[in-house]
């Protein structure tokens, strides 16, 4: 299942007219927190999620767009109910520290963990892996 959403998501960027194939370009995963394509033009930045539950995957949690300026990139990420920044750091071209930032509620308790979902406090840091 994963290949085939790997697969379209692949297809889809190599479509367009100007393809950019930055370095950091593909499918990461971060421990618990899902499977990330990350896209780059032009010193932007966008990363989309899939996230997976309950051992099959799921939907498409959140979307960031950003910058990027050398080995880091300052990001946006709107995620259900919740918009908050986040600062990846990449050591390398297939692994990169992430840093969660603020967190600003689109709805009352959006920054709220609950049963389903839960909120990395700011200055929380995960680990990413490029998968390919």
């Amino acid at each position: 299942m994963f290949m085939r959403y790997a697969f379209a998501m692949v297809a889809l960027f190599m479509t367009s007219a100007v393809f950019a194939g930055g370095i950091y370009d593909g499918i990461w995963q971060m421990p618990s927190k899902g499977y990330h394509v990350i896209y780059e033009s032009n010193g932007t930045m966008l990363i989309v999620t899939l996230e997976q539950t309950t051992g099959t995957f799921g939907d498409w949690k959140s979307t960031g767009i950003g910058t990027r300026s050398g080995n880091t990139a300052n990001l946006t990420v709107t995620r259900l109910e919740r918009v908050f920044s986040l600062t990846a750091t990449f050591d390398s071209p297939t692994s990169a520290t992430l840093t969660f930032g603020a967190c600003t509620p689109l709805i009352p308790g959006g920054c709220t963990s609950s049963a389903t979902d839960s909120v990395a406090p700011p200055g929380t840091v995960v680990r990413a892996t490029k998968l390919l």
